[in-house]
């Protein structure tokens, strides 16, 4: 009798996991039809998004798109990688516009959302350059009685560390001539011709070179003088050995970004002159 009853029991516990068992798979399949469901509506979604031309939403859609349920998640992850660079470029695209239009602010902003889609070492620098950019905005800006005086500081001698002294001139223009065939520039850039005057007071000879010299823009950036085109002009500044009182002028030319003022240094490790050259 007492075997029986055990036999029973065994029985009964039995056919009570089976049944457990049966209804866990069922829930299973259940949650899985679900899931896939729910995924396949999130890859149609995104593709009507992504047909709209709505790209950082499509982009979010494609993103929940989950991976063990769906038919689609192959097709998913190349659109993801589509619109991750198409949405890079856009934002590279979109700084260099407000860059060229001056909104400096702006440039940097689609450059940082540019580097949350794709991380770019170039992207990178340049965001580093906009910023310093930023930085210096606030060129000169002087009122014609102030751009006068500058101008007449400007073409009056001045001395800095060493023997030298110097005086400047110049005359900027979107056009230059060699042989009669014109070579014109665009944008923001320009043809500045520097006249350079240089008096050496010391007691010694002094080697003055052109390439001492260096012109910088608002980003602090230096801009050397145009060998090739510089030798074309009629006067063309040349290096020359300067004895004691005695005076060197000539001109170079700048292909240079067109801006208020420009910071002048000449450089030859021994002299050292500073000056700011007004475009005009």
């Amino acid at each position: 009798m007492k075997k029986l009853l055990n036999i029973m029991i065994i029985t009964v516990i039995s056919a009570t996991l089976i049944g457990m068992c049966g209804c866990s798979k069922k829930d299973d399949t259940v949650d899985a039809d679900a899931t896939s469901t729910l995924s396949s509506e999130k890859y149609q979604q995104a593709m009507a998004l992504y047909t709209e031309g709505r790209l950082e939403e499509a982009l979010e859609a494609f993103r929940q798109v989950d991976k063990q349920s769906s038919a689609h998640y192959t097709d998913t992850q190349m659109k993801i990688n589509v619109l991750t660079e198409k949405l890079f470029e856009k934002y590279v695209n979109q700084a260099d516009g407000h860059y060229n239009a001056g909104e400096y602010q702006l440039a940097i902003s689609a450059l940082e959302t540019a580097l949350t889609y794709r991380e770019s070492r170039p992207v990178r620098e340049l965001l580093e350059h906009y910023k310093s950019a930023e930085g210096h905005k606030s060129v000169a800006s002087y009122t014609p009685e102030q751009k006068q005086q500058a101008i007449k500081e400007m073409q009056t001698y001045q001395e800095g560390e060493g023997v030298l002294k110097i005086a400047l001139d110049n005359i900027y223009t979107r056009e230059f001539a060699i042989s009669n065939v014109p070579i014109t520039v665009s944008d923001d850039t320009v043809f500045l011709r520097l006249w350079v005057n240089i008096i050496n007071e010391g007691t010694k000879d002094a080697l003055v070179k052109p390439e001492y010299i260096k012109l910088y823009t608002s980003d602090d950036r230096d801009h050397a003088y145009h060998a090739q085109y510089s030798k074309h002009l009629d006067i063309p500044f040349n290096e020359i050995l300067l004895p004691p009182n005695g005076r060197a002028s000539g001109r170079l030319l700048f292909l240079i970004p067109l801006e208020n003022s420009y910071r002048f240094e000449y450089n030859d490790g021994t002299n050292r002159v500073i000056k700011t050259v007004i475009p005009y």
